[in-house]
């Protein structure tokens, strides 16, 4: 390189000394030499010295000085330093910490990861030992990989430790280095500094051309000015038109109006887009609809030369005129070359493609704008080529929308025909292409207006036709639905194709509340708005997450099933009915319902606890369930289970859809009855299928409710004989014979008592032959059960608790009403007249005028637990659990007091002779007996009665002692009264007086039905009256006054006792009995002898049947 410092190198004086940056300088003779030249000023010697440069101060020359061994640079400390390079620089020692750290945290998750893998334990000892007694180890093929692993992780670990290694010993020569790192810096540097230069002088040059001005013409400027002319111009000798007059102008115009119309009908092709056309002043003016009017005029009369371009007017909004200057000079000369080459055809094509193009970039920058202001972040605009493609709703999930408005072509579709205009097929037309959830739609009903351009209105169209797509689908969806294909509910949906604000879906979803839908236009975002809004388990959020029409009827649903059971609970509020938690036996009891129905469980206090009532919502109605609930098992190893789980459900709205009932303040006491009642038949529906014995209607499945919330009515099939021997009631052999109901049973809820809590049950069926003389009097102080005036029916009244089985208990009173019924039958045959009856007693009157009155007791006995006892209990035992004894009673001043133990007996004793027409001869028979027993024991008779049985009586008198035994006997095919002397031998001993007196006026003598044999008397059955009256006054002093012997005593016709004289004898005095007052007037049992509180303990009102 030519300069000085190849001159120095030439010489090789020089010696090489580094700097600090290690940078070889030039060496220099004297360090205190003036004439050295400063370094910035070197780039001025590097082609050799300028002329001012190469005198130094002194006037010597600086190549002199040079020659001299003088340097031209400055020592080597006055340089500047070099720049040094410190970036991507880190120490080293962070660098082997971070690899440390590294190679801890793989090895750990390699550690934990091997962890993981399951190993297989090889316990058996290989038979292939190997020779030195080692094992081989587990050779699983698991094992192998996390050995392989391990290798693998130690192998690369080594690797990377290698390269700090050769770091570590690299680095200790990393300050010379760092050095020649600055020293490349500063070369390539100088380097790039040294191809700039000539670049610049390059562009200072090429800027400089358009700074050039050409010199002056002066000549031709003196030319001009002093002569007006150039001498260097051509004259071409043109002559300027003469002015031309309105007149001449106006021919004119004509003239160009008659060729203009000339040449389009005769000569030129017009296509069909300029049919309509308009020629005056000179001009033809051709109309496109919707795009644009042109004028265009003639220059020649020749048919064949061209029009040109005079003027253009678009006829779509927004538009505005094209500005002049160049831009109308371009499109001018445009026109008039297309018109030149293609005439009219070419002049519409260029244009119409004009229009089309400007329309769609007027779309598009409407888009733009709504894109950046009412409507941001809502929309996405983008311009393909000719094509605008706005896509709506990209907020929303799933599938995509979009409008595409772009230019077809008519050559895509060659056998597609305009039906408004023929003419125009093949022709390109501003066209829209709708895709709606990426599937292409109809766009016909799509508001397009290619004159008035407006995005944003053909946007708010096309989203109005998609909302109304979307509320139609859901609205035909939510039509199929039982509550609204039944018209229950209203529903109502409002489309439009221009607005989407006017597209709006109203459901009703109670009586109440409305639900309006509405799908917001910017967003797509489905929101719903109740009217009025609910209280609560409303979530706070009111638009749908999905926009599918399967999530927004499913929210619909949801909201419906929401309103529905808040109504529903606020209702079941005001009856009392408290709210169970329906989310502790969620997963026991859904298996119990139909999928998609919202439910809530329900329990009153009068009800029974194993029973509940469930509500359930959903879009096909509201319904009702009864839930059998059963105690929550115990899990194996866990803690006792809290509460109960449902067992069972049984639908009871059936067909009644219940949103139709109006949930107004009387109707609310019908529904909490009516749900009370249909517990209460569905537990005893429940017992009767766990039994499995008898038949009943309707099965359990159809036991619903009815019109009105009727409760239904369940009929039993009552067979005595398939019932559980537990359950059966064996009579006494007296009262065994053919049934007296029929085999139907029905049984009704009737109400609800407020006294006892309890919900009213009414069994009642039909009786085989009526019960002739049973009325209201007769059951005035009965409350259980009851006959019509017929006598062809009966019912008997329950009281129990809401969900508790009266089956065993029906059972029970059918069986007892069977034996009243028997009683009843067998007092009939006797003639004897009903006073009353329940199902624990019949009182009847007896005696020759019904004075007396009698009642007959069935006393039952029975588990304390009995409502308890489920059915499997039930049927699993054999031994009967209920156990009947019947007793009679009598009126106290009834003479058959003394004997009612024995009949009682006799009606529980097994054995042919012990029936209820046995006692009911009995009364008859002993009555005249017991009556004078009672006779002369009221009167002062000194005798003392016992009577061992109904047929056997001992009279015993104490002073003078004698036995007497009155028995029953047959004599003479008919039945009497023996009486006997049955005293012992040590009585007879001493023979007194009054023995002899008896045995002459008594067992020698003959009375009124009665006669002596001696040793005994026998007498009839009506007048042993009169011997026991004769008998007695033996003992009254020893004297019979007349008229002993007859009988006196006993009762005539009129029912009247005729007066008695008893003698003086013995000491005591008997006065005449009172004509006027009856013995035992006739008096009503049921009026003496009211029910006793024990007997009555299941009684109630009484309920007639009709």
């Amino acid at each position: 390189m030519p300069g000085i410092i190849m001159d120095k190198t030439w010489r090789g004086t020089s010696t090489h000394n580094v700097n600090n940056n290690g940078i070889s300088s030039l060496p220099y003779t004297s360090e205190n030499d003036s004439t050295s030249l400063d370094l910035k000023n070197r780039s001025r010697h590097l082609n050799g010295l300028k002329e001012r440069d190469r005198f130094s101060e002194d006037g010597t020359m600086l190549v002199e000085k040079i020659a001299a061994g003088d340097s031209l640079f400055p020592p080597t400390s006055q340089l500047p330093e070099l720049v040094h390079i410190t970036q991507g620089f880190f120490p080293f020692a962070q660098l082997v910490s971070r690899s440390v750290q590294q190679c801890w945290n793989d090895l750990s998750d390699l550690i934990a990861e091997l962890a993981d893998l399951q190993t297989l334990l090889q316990n058996q000892v290989s038979q292939f030992s190997l020779t030195n007694g080692k094992s081989p180890g587990n050779q699983s093929e698991d094992n192998m990989q996390k050995k392989l692993r391990i290798l693998d992780f130690a192998q690369l670990k080594r690797t990377e430790f290698i390269k700090l290694l050769v770091l570590s010993r690299w680095s200790r020569q990393a300050i010379d280095v760092s050095k020649l790192i600055d020293l490349q810096g500063f070369i390539r540097t100088r380097h790039l500094a040294y191809h700039r230069a000539p670049q610049r002088v390059a562009d200072m040059k090429r800027d400089l051309v358009r700074a050039q001005m050409a010199n002056p013409d002066l000549k031709t400027a003196l030319e001009i000015l002093s002569k007006g002319r150039a001498g260097v111009m051509l004259n071409l000798g043109y002559l300027p038109p003469k002015p031309l007059s309105p007149r001449r102008m106006l021919n004119t115009l004509r003239k160009l109006n008659k060729i203009i119309s000339t040449r389009l009908l005769v000569h030129d092709f017009i296509p069909a887009s300029f049919r309509t056309y308009l020629v005056h002043d000179g001009r033809v003016t051709f109309y496109v609809p919707g795009e644009f009017e042109i004028d265009l005029s003639i220059a020649e009369e020749s048919h064949i030369s061209q029009f040109f371009f005079i003027d253009i007017r678009f006829l779509f909004s927004p538009s505005s005129p094209i500005p002049i200057g160049r831009l109308s000079n371009d499109l001018d000369f445009k026109i008039n070359n297309v018109l030149r080459t293609e005439s009219l055809v070419g002049c519409f094509g260029f244009l119409h493609n004009m229009v089309l193009t400007n329309k769609v970039i007027i779309l598009f920058k409407q888009a733009m704008r709504m894109a950046r202001e009412s409507w941001s972040d809502s929309i996405h605009v983008e311009l393909l080529h000719r094509t605008l493609i706005v896509q709506y709703w990209v907020t929303r999930t799933g599938l995509k929308s979009w409008l595409e408005i772009g230019i077809r072509s008519g050559r895509q579709n060659p056998n597609h025909e305009n039906l408004d205009d023929p003419g125009m097929s093949g022709v390109p037309r501003l066209s829209l292409r709708w895709v709606r959830e990426n599937l292409e739609a109809d766009n016909d009903d799509i508001t397009f207006d290619t004159e008035n351009l407006s995005m944003e209105s053909i946007l708010r169209s096309a989203i109005a036709l998609h909302a109304s797509h979307l509320l139609h689908a859901v609205y035909d969806k939510i039509r199929k639905r039982l509550l609204y294909s039944s018209h229950s509910l209203s529903l109502r949906a409002r489309f439009s194709t221009d607005e989407p604000g006017d597209c709006s879906l109203e459901v009703q979803l109670t009586r109440s509340r409305y639900l309006r839908v509405l799908i917001e236009p910017t967003s797509g975002v489905v929101t719903t708005s109740i009217t009025p809004s609910l209280l609560s388990r409303l979530e706070s959020d009111n638009s749908v997450e999905k926009f599918s029409t399967d999530d927004i009827v499913n929210r619909i649903s949801r909201l419906r099933c929401i309103a529905a059971m808040e109504e529903i609970e606020s209702n079941a509020r005001i009856l009392g009915l408290e709210i169970n938690n329906h989310r502790r036996p969620k997963n026991e009891g859904r298996r119990l319902f139909p999928p998609n129905v919202l439910r809530s469980y329900f329990w009153h206090r009068h009800w029974e606890r194993n029973w509940v009532v469930a509500a359930t919502s959903s879009m096909d109605g509201d319904d009702w369930w009864v839930i059998r609930m059963k105690p929550a098992t115990r899990p194996l190893n866990g803690p006792a289970p809290d509460g109960s789980v449902p067992q069972s459900a049984r639908n009871v709205t059936g067909s009644l859809l219940f949103s139709q009932q109006c949930f107004g303040y009387p109707s609310l006491g019908g529904l909490e009855l009516s749900l009370a009642g249909m517990l209460a038949i569905h537990a005893n529906a429940h017992y009767l299928a766990e039994l499995n014995c008898l038949n009943s209607f309707p099965p359990l499945q159809k036991l619903q409710f009815g019109a009105s919330l009727k409760v239904p009515t369940l009929y039993i099939r009552f067979e005595l004989l398939k019932l559980p021997p537990t359950l059966q009631i064996l009579p006494p052999d007296g009262l065994r014979g053919k049934s007296h109901i029929c085999e139907t049973i029905r049984l009704s809820f009737r109400g609800f008592d407020k006294q006892a809590k309890a919900v009213i049950m009414i069994a009642d069926g039909k009786l085989k032959s009526p019960i002739r003389g049973v009325g209201k009097t007769t059951l005035k102080s009965n409350h259980s059960l009851v006959f019509p005036p017929s006598g062809c029916r009966f019912a008997i009244r329950f009281l129990a608790a809401a969900g508790k089985p009266i089956i065993t208990e029906l059972f029970d009173h059918i069986q007892r009403l069977e034996f009243i019924l028997s009683i009843i039958d067998s007092l009939h045959r006797k003639k004897a007249e009903i006073y009353s009856i329940s199902l624990s007693r019949v009182s009847f009157g007896y005696g020759s005028s019904q004075d007396l009155s009698a009642r007959i007791v069935i006393k039952q006995s029975e588990p304390s637990n009995l409502a308890d006892l489920e059915p499997a209990t039930l049927l699993s035992q054999t031994k009967p659990l209920f156990r009947l004894r019947m007793s009679i009673d009598f009126d106290p001043s009834s003479p058959h007091r003394r004997i009612k133990e024995s009949f009682a007996t006799i009606l529980n004793q097994d054995g042919a002779n012990t029936s209820l027409d046995s006692v009911i001869e009995l009364l008859a028979f002993t009555l005249p007996l017991l009556r004078s027993l009672d006779r002369i024991t009221d009167h002062g008779s000194k005798v003392h009665v016992t009577a061992r049985n109904a047929k056997t009586y001992n009279l015993r008198y104490s002073d003078p002692r004698f036995r007497f035994l009155v028995t029953a006997s047959q004599h003479r095919d008919s039945m009497g009264w023996m009486l006997k002397d049955i005293r012992t031998v040590e009585d007879r001993s001493e023979r007194s007086e009054v023995e002899n007196y008896v045995q002459e006026r008594i067992f020698n003598s003959n009375g009124e039905g009665w006669r002596g044999l001696g040793s005994g008397v026998v007498a009839d059955a009506d007048k042993v009256g009169n011997l026991i009256v004769a008998l007695d006054s033996c003992f009254l002093g020893g004297r019979i006054m007349s008229g002993a012997s007859t009988g006196h005593g006993d009762r005539k016709d009129d029912g009247k006792e005729k007066p008695t004289s008893l003698n003086q004898q013995g000491g005591r005095n008997r006065t005449s009995l009172d004509k006027s007052r009856p013995v035992n007037p006739p008096t009503r049992v049921a009026t003496k002898y009211p029910l006793q509180n024990s007997e009555i303990s299941n009684d109630a009102d009484v309920i007639m049947i009709d």
